[in-house]
């Protein structure tokens, strides 16, 4: 990509980025959690826009949740590194071939938008 005066294009992150996320995706899940009067147990599935290892694992330490919640993300990282957005839909397909969640099991799905913005669904396999 090129910028009007004819050189590349670069978008430079701080790196503070994996603390900004984690506290972004902590604030939507525990909105969504308590207005579905939901715990955080009751998620058999998170789905994770895999934004990287940094931010995986500064989300599990920030959501509190064990490494194997997250080894979907990781994997889908490992295979194809961070997309945007989408990538949270590569998660989503990975566990549905994977681990078939079974009818009733509830997902999470979480990613990052643009300004550092997250976003939330909460979802029920069929």
């Amino acid at each position: 990509m090129r910028s009007a005066r004819g050189g590349r294009l670069r978008n430079t992150l701080t790196r503070n980025v994996p603390v900004i996320g984690a506290k972004a995706v902590a604030q939507v899940v525990h909105r969504l959690l308590d207005r579905h009067d939901l715990r955080q147990d009751a998620i058999d599935w998170w789905v994770v826009h895999p934004g990287g290892t940094q931010v995986l694992n500064a989300v599990r330490r920030q959501v509190g949740l064990m490494p194997e919640k997250l080894r979907f993300s990781h994997k889908v990282f490992r295979r194809y590194g961070n997309m945007s957005s989408p990538s949270v839909m590569f998660v989503l397909d990975r566990i549905l071939r994977e681990a078939k969640p079974r009818p009733g099991d509830t997902g999470l799905l979480l990613s990052f938008g643009a300004g550092f913005t997250a976003f939330g669904s909460l979802v029920q396999f069929c």
